[in-house]
């Protein structure tokens, strides 16, 4: 969510921006969100051709779309609203005079020294209009309740729940005599809000909902002394939802807001069943913490702040993806797919304005979602990764990208979402499909269509590492949304019996930081039936010396191993040796005891190039992330750009040939 605001005083120039939808079929409408803290800025619409502008890489491509008008807008500058909460609109009907009951249990996850801020647990306090109340923890980590006016008195009753080997308090009762007549008095601020109010403080109004919960809340209630229920709350309802239900029949259901945590455990869990979709009881808690016609391609809408004389340049790229529909891919007849990893994408999206799934909230708790409708800084065409300093994920794949274009090869982009959604069919009419740059984030659906696709004749390349790993879901009613836990039926695909050894031939191995090191052909590569795979390659010549990330095997990497489920008949045509101390072995990966972990102390760690063959089908794969930086060195005339060109071309020719599908 975002409002519009003046810009606060010394607040330095920005432009930021994003899609939504971010992937769409020709035809389709988007809306460009912006944000800019100047009075006006210019936009143009480019498809992203090769988005990395670095030493050694082919020079950026962006080729301006000539269908879509160009022009310039008036800038507004608006603010990301982070921190979830669950909102009830319209739930007071008339005022209410004669005293309220509100309760419900609530387990606060940050308090007492570490915490700085106030945290509202429940409130319908309106400021303006002196009604209300909010039951808040102070930043001293004490309870607080903050009210518009009283009949006659007020208590707050604290009754700790007893846990096997925690010495707890007793129950606290606290009674305040107050003087004013109590009222609850329909207002747009009056809306009942969990996790967060619309009060700064007992005499400051907000415009927008603050000062959130970070903790769990269960089963709020509030009734009136004299009629009974208003409103009561079973958050184990509807758990996939972003509707909390009333089950007091009054119907004042409410929204959640910002995607706080559901399915969490409650305070009357008990462990007898650890899968939500299972129990009858027992998840009842909310956890809450601070958070034209065109080809299908990538495209980006490029933005440019006009700025008086003197005042530094900004400017910003809104990429988007057009992906493609079965119609396209039937009337088009292109013969290679690219299958962008746009789950990844999601999964790595920010460290700031909003968290991706490798952050963790200012409880210590890791985060289970990341959505696209926010900037997403890392999803830009030349982007740099943070800690690796080379290109990662969608620059990573805009090079594949490049790639193609460069030797005149027909391709279609897909994505992770349409594979999601359509299964094996988007797949089907391809004769080779390539994987995007880090497909680490895949859905059930996302691997059986691969798995489907090569079962059925299908041509794999697998040109990346650490692929097909981590356990994912995507929402079907929220396809912008994803969400990644590690507990049961979570975790690693290889736990779940889909380890991409069977699938690929690979699977993950090892990471580490320092540059890559390149590949050395086997005895097995050496022999002559695979003298196509390396055409135009001198026999003893390193494959991959050079790239944006050092050498093509680096950042993480996948090695075969047949005990693992790699395919006995799998040939390990080149493979590394070399790392350095900066990579170590995965922890999966580890054997008892755990000793040799690091690159120089085991040839556990290791990138291989696996090619086999599948019924009418095959499948290269590289296991290494660093392949496609270093495809684009010195503008793809090196030797891992021939390799991967001999690959394509063989799979092609059997296509024609009639050798699949």
């Amino acid at each position: 969510m975002s409002t519009i605001e003046k810009i606060p005083v010394d607040y330095r120039l920005e432009i930021t921006c994003y899609a939504d939808p971010w992937i769409f079929s020709p035809g389709e409408e988007v809306e460009i969100k912006v944000s800019c803290t100047e009075t006006e800025y210019s936009y143009r619409t480019v498809r992203v051709i090769q988005g990395v502008d670095q030493p050694h890489s082919p020079k950026q491509k962006l080729e301006e779309v000539v269908g879509i008008p160009s022009g310039t807008c008036k800038g507004r500058f608006q603010v990301g609203r982070c921190g979830p909460y669950a909102i009830v609109r319209d739930w007071v009907r008339s005022h209410i005079t004669d005293g309220l009951e509100v309760s419900l249990y609530f387990q606060p996850h940050v308090v007492g020294p570490g915490n700085k801020w106030t945290q509202c647990i429940i409130s319908n306090l309106d400021v303006s209009t002196k009604t209300g109340f909010a039951v808040l923890i102070n930043s001293e980590g004490l309870v607080e309740l903050w009210i518009g006016n009283a009949q006659s008195s007020v208590f707050i009753v604290l009754d700790p729940i007893p846990h096997v080997v925690e010495k707890i308090p007793p129950t606290l009762r606290l009674e305040f005599a107050l003087s004013n007549p109590f009222v609850l008095n329909p207002s747009p601020h009056s809306s009942l809000i969990l996790a967060g109010s619309y009060a700064k403080s007992p005499f400051i109004e907000s415009i927008r909902v603050t000062n959130f919960f970070n903790g769990r809340i269960h089963s709020p209630m509030i009734k009136s002394l004299a009629t009974g229920i208003l409103v009561q709350y079973d958050f184990g309802r509807y758990i996939p939802e972003d509707t909390i239900i009333d089950i007091s029949g009054a119907g004042h259901h409410g929204i959640l807001v910002n995607a706080p945590t559901r399915g969490i455990c409650g305070y009357n869990w008990d462990g007898t069943e650890v899968a939500w979709t299972k129990a009858k009881y027992g998840y009842g808690a909310i956890l809450s913490t601070k958070k034209i016609w065109m080809m299908r391609r990538v495209y980006a809408v490029e933005v440019i702040a006009n700025q008086a004389a003197g005042r530094q340049l900004i400017s910003d790229m809104i990429n988007f993806i057009v992906r493609t529909t079965d119609q396209n891919a039937t009337a088009t007849n292109p013969k290679i797919a690219l299958v962008l990893p746009t789950f990844t994408y999601l999964a790595y999206a920010n460290d700031k304005l909003g968290l991706s799934t490798y952050d963790v909230h200012s409880d210590g708790s890791g985060n289970a979602y990341s959505t696209s409708r926010r900037p997403i800084m890392n999803f830009k065409p030349g982007f740099l990764s943070y800690g690796l300093g080379r290109p990662r994920h969608l620059s990573a794949g805009s090079m594949m990208i490049g790639f193609l274009e460069y030797h005149n090869l027909p391709y279609d982009i897909l994505t992770d979402h349409g594979l999601h959604l359509h299964g094996v069919s988007c797949l089907l009419p391809y004769a080779t499909v390539i994987t995007g740059g880090h497909p680490e984030y895949p859905t059930s659906e996302v691997y059986n269509s691969y798995d489907n696709y090569a079962k059925r004749g299908g041509n794999l390349m697998y040109l990346d590492g650490n692929g097909f790993y981590w356990v994912t879901a995507s929402d079907a009613a929220r396809s912008w949304r994803i969400e990644v836990r590690r507990g049961e039926l979570g975790g690693l695909w290889r736990s779940q019996g889909g380890s991409s050894h069977a699938l690929f031939g690979v699977a993950f191995c090892s990471q580490g930081r320092p540059p890559g090191v390149p590949y050395k052909r086997t005895e097995a590569g050496d022999k002559p039936e695979f003298d196509w795979l390396f055409k135009d390659i001198p026999k003893g010549e390193l494959i991959g010396e050079y790239g944006l990330g050092g050498g093509a095997s680096g950042d993480e990497l996948d090695s075969f191993d047949i005990e693992q489920g790699s395919p006995v008949h799998g040939v390990i045509v080149a493979t590394t040796t070399g790392h350095p101390d900066g990579f170590g072995i995965a922890s999966e990966c580890a054997k008892y005891p755990i000793l040799a972990t690091r690159g120089s102390e085991t040839r556990d760690i290791r990138s291989d190039m696996v090619y086999y063959e599948t019924k009418g089908g095959a499948v290269f794969s590289v296991g290494s992330i660093n392949w496609y930086p270093s495809l684009a060195w010195d503008g793809y005339k090196n030797n891992v750009a021939q390799l991967t060109l001999n690959v394509i071309a063989e799979f092609l020719s059997r296509s024609k040939r009639g050798g699949q599908m």
